[in-house]
């Protein structure tokens, strides 16, 4: 009895592993190299998913992060870290919370000042955050001409990449307040 037992289940796995594997359509097969998306065509099918239309985009900024859900900021902001020439020079919306890091010791950041701004936005499960630094346009007296502290602001500003010392930084500079 028990070789009978240990027959059925090695045919029972037999069975079950025959259909996954021969059970897809083609209709469900790879693409065909020339039919595959390009990492663009995907970004525009998942803003549109997103609800994001061409036409619900300002045309004041090249890249509007403002209006996409909280997934799609994050791996936005995760491309631009890891891949900034792509970014560069592009105007730039981002919508999240309002930080400010501060020194103790009197010696600037590499801004040159003791203070970093910065835009970060949580993911969708609220457990990771990605943020920019954005250097505004013209000066302005912290904390008094700035909004609260931690309260949702949306920056407008040009992405940057610079290397100082070996260290590549990246963010908004001639950033503005909206």
């Amino acid at each position: 009895m028990k070789k009978i037992k240990i027959k059925n289940s090695a045919l029972l796995i037999l069975l079950v592993s025959a259909v996954t594997l021969f059970s897809c359509s083609k209709k469900n097969a790879a693409l065909p190299v020339s039919q595959s998306f390009t990492f663009e065509e995907n970004l525009v099918t998942l803003a549109e998913e997103d609800g994001l239309t061409n036409e619900s985009i300002s045309s004041d900024v090249d890249l509007d992060i403002s209006k996409m859900s909280a997934t799609m900021v994050y791996a936005e902001i995760f491309n631009m870290i890891i891949e900034p020439e792509r970014y560069v020079g592009k105007t730039i919306r981002i919508k999240g919370q309002f930080y400010v890091y501060e020194k103790e010791d009197q010696e600037p950041y590499v801004n040159g000042s003791s203070r970093v701004y910065a835009c970060v936005i949580q993911d969708a499960t609220a457990c990771c955050a990605q943020g920019l630094e954005f250097r505004l346009e013209k000066e302005m007296k912290y904390p008094e001409d700035f909004p609260e502290l931690y309260s949702i602001v949306t920056v407008v500003g040009t992405y940057f990449s610079e290397e100082i010392n070996g260290i590549e930084y990246t963010g908004l500079k001639n950033a503005r307040f909206e």
